[in-house]
């Protein structure tokens, strides 16, 4: 599960690492064109494996992991919601840190890693799957029914 916090954690992040937190001398310099709502670096291939922030233990995609995880044991939580948790930490974490602050940015460095979903088209009695030997039918051959609902 979680190891962010995790003491015993080799992935933890130590009180060494967050003891700088907040403080202004603690970040290298930000260019003059520096833009914290900038997520154009989200397209790039290596997005996931980019360190949370510097010096972290933690990559991106191992700290969404763990959000999205969250995010689905807990249906009643909208993605609005999850957007503002994601913006309020990203927030709170060091200058230049690689957290997405919202929602759809954090799915589009996780979305790669998701299972696709497979849909096939089934007979409205569900006797068979319109696929292989039947693929090119149009009525179930047990039911005689079409598997296309008009609606």
């Amino acid at each position: 599960m979680s190891d962010i916090g995790d003491p015993s954690s080799p992935n933890s992040c130590s009180e060494e690492d967050l003891s700088d937190i907040g403080d202004p001398n603690s970040c290298s310099e930000m260019p003059d064109d520096y833009n914290p709502y900038d997520d154009s670096w989200l397209y790039s291939s290596n997005a996931a494996g980019t360190p949370l922030y510097e010096g972290s233990h933690n990559t991106v995609l191992n700290v969404l992991v763990e959000h999205f995880h969250w995010f689905t044991q807990h249906p009643g939580i909208s993605k609005d919601a999850l957007s503002s948790m994601l913006a309020m930490q990203h927030k709170f974490l060091p200058n230049g840190n690689n957290l997405p602050s919202s929602y759809e940015a954090a799915l589009r460095i996780i979305e790669p890693y998701l299972t696709q979903p497979v849909v096939y088209d089934v007979c409205r009695n569900d006797c068979i799957v319109f696929r292989n030997e039947y693929a090119s039918l149009v009525k179930c051959p047990k039911c005689d029914s079409g598997w296309y609902i008009q609606r």
